[in-house]
């Protein structure tokens, strides 16, 4: 019976890792991140790495953990107490593969835009309405309340309105 395992790489190993158990036709996960970052001349790129660094995610039974061990870019298998094969349940891996579809981990694109309507959800202004000002980064946004109070919020409070 196949089940999910934590396997952990070798520093910056998790895309060789995550290839090479392809390549061995074992199921792999390997969720990833995309971050915009900015040089000191002004220019913006994408950059895309791992969310847990050092650890991919590979679906096989006690059969195949010896041929894992081999691949390149493999350091060990995570074991939890008496040496015991550390199981992950299925959920949480098809969780982990909705939400990085869905673009949960992609920090590369804000949330809100400038001109967007929203509701704080949380905090002292909760329930105020309010245009997004500014949204450089994605996990914080200029807001102009009423049009004269101006604050910066995490997107966490905020939910967008319909206009």
């Amino acid at each position: 019976m196949n089940y999910w395992l934590g396997v952990y790489t070798k520093p910056q190993a998790e895309g060789r890792a995550e290839l090479g158990i392809k390549a061995a036709r074992i199921p792999v996960f390997c969720p990833w991140v995309r971050t915009r970052v900015a040089q000191r001349n002004g220019d913006r790129y994408v950059i895309i790495r791992p969310l847990f660094e050092r650890y991919v995610f590979a679906e096989c039974d006690a059969g195949r953990i010896d041929r894992l061990l081999e691949i390149d870019g493999v350091e060990t298998v995570l074991r939890c107490g008496r040496g015991k094969v550390s199981r992950i349940p299925t959920v949480l891996i098809d969780a982990f593969q909705r939400a990085e579809g869905c673009g949960v981990f992609d920090r590369a694109d804000a949330v809100f835009h400038e001109g967007d309507t929203v509701r704080i959800i949380g905090g002292p202004y909760a329930g105020l309405i309010a245009k997004v000002r500014s949204a450089k980064v994605k996990k914080r946004v200029s807001l102009l309340i009423d049009f004269v109070h101006k604050m910066t919020i995490s997107v966490d409070s905020l939910e967008m309105v319909n206009a």
